[in-house]
């Protein structure tokens, strides 16, 4: 298998969508260089993966550059390209998301799957592609399942929108929606379509960098009015004093309620803490979470990458199975010609030593002895 790859990690989002293909763009391609191909392309990387080897090379660069309208010498300066085994192990890899700027992200794995069934349902595949994708999803799914890497967040957005999941909140006020910080936690909890969310803005028709059609916007002036009705109250704004403090807080429902403050310095009164059935959470607090959380990342991706060298061994064999399957006459019979001592000195002599020993123990295990 031959893998021609563009990423982030070499090449700016500026130039990867000139190499970029739409469902219609790949269909197209794959049409034209008739070869058994599959095609993955996010705004990440777009990655060309051909049954062939490097006597392809050309011709498949030649057509990504017709079909982009692109010079050759751009699309050399940016491409990795991958062969044989070292093209199935960055398939799996790429699955599993060893490769994502995020570790161990989920979503690669169902645009791999869907690069791979656009091509299967379309064209036929060989053996080779079929075996190798089919492998490497397996492979991604056993890691989702075996190791927390996709179940570990490391950054304060997805770590807060986890808590507010975890509260089992309905309603959530989110005090500088419109910042960075606050937008990105206004996008992740905004995933629950069971929560209600509002987010404040300090001018009426201000724009609200969000085309998020579920929040209702009230006014910054109006705040403490719907923290009563909030079972999660966040703030995440610039401003140099307290968004909220604990003395305007007047004749609150006795309801469990959190107050998450993301800001540096502090929005939000520490003092509301003392508030009965009231938890206040800090930026700190999230940023040491995410800490722990990566540690925890790193190490499960220990145990992804043990897997994935497992499951590529296994790939490797049995394409290797497959290719000889019709050369089983002749092996035998040609192993027929010759005595036993002679096989078994001949492995003796083209094994190493781990190798010869595990052809012993599979023989003594089948009664060969």
């Amino acid at each position: 298998m031959l893998c021609l790859s563009i990423t982030y990690k070499m090449t700016p989002v500026e130039i990867r969508q000139k190499f970029a293909f739409s469902k219609e763009e790949i269909l197209d391609y794959i049409s034209e260089i008739n070869m058994p191909t599959v095609i993955v392309s996010t705004c990440n990387r777009v990655e060309i993966y051909v049954s062939g080897d490097m006597a392809s090379l050309n011709k498949v660069q030649d057509l990504w550059c017709k079909h982009k309208n692109i010079d050759k010498e751009l699309l050399l300066k940016h491409v990795n390209v991958f062969v044989g085994n070292g093209a199935i192990k960055h398939l799996y890899n790429v699955a599993c998301g060893m490769e994502s700027m995020i570790l161990g992200e989920d979503e690669i794995l169902g645009q791999v799957k869907d690069g791979y069934y656009l091509s299967h349902n379309n064209f036929e595949l060989d053996y080779e592609l079929n075996h190798i994708f089919l492998g490497a999803i397996t492979c991604a799914k056993k890691i989702k399942t075996d190791t927390l890497i996709s179940k570990t967040a490391v950054s304060v957005g997805t770590l807060v929108a986890n808590m507010v999941f975890d509260f089992n909140a309905e309603n959530v006020l989110i005090m500088g929606a419109t910042g960075v910080i606050g937008n990105i936690v206004l996008k992740n909890i905004s995933a629950n379509e069971n929560i209600n969310i509002y987010g404040t803005r300090r001018v009426h028709n201000a724009l609200t960098n969000s085309n998020n059609d579920r929040v209702k916007w009230v006014d910054f002036n109006n705040r403490y009015d719907y923290i009563d009705m909030a079972d999660v109250v966040i703030s995440a704004t610039a401003s140099p004093h307290y968004t909220v403090t604990k003395g305007q807080l007047k004749n609150l429902s006795n309801k469990e309620r959190l107050f998450i403050d993301l800001a540096v310095p502090f929005d939000i009164d520490k003092g509301i803490g003392e508030i009965e059935n009231t938890k206040v959470f800090d930026i700190d607090y999230f940023e040491e979470a995410a800490k722990e959380n990566n540690t925890i990342k790193l190490r499960e991706a220990d145990r992804a990458k043990v897997i994935i060298e497992h499951m590529v061994d296994d790939t490797k064999k049995n394409l290797f199975f497959h290719s000889i399957m019709g050369k089983m006459d002749s092996l035998k019979e040609n192993c027929e010609k010759h005595s036993f001592e002679q096989l078994f000195y001949n492995l003796r002599d083209g094994l190493n030593t781990e190798e010869f020993t595990k052809v012993v123990k599979i023989m003594e295990n089948m009664g060969c002895n």
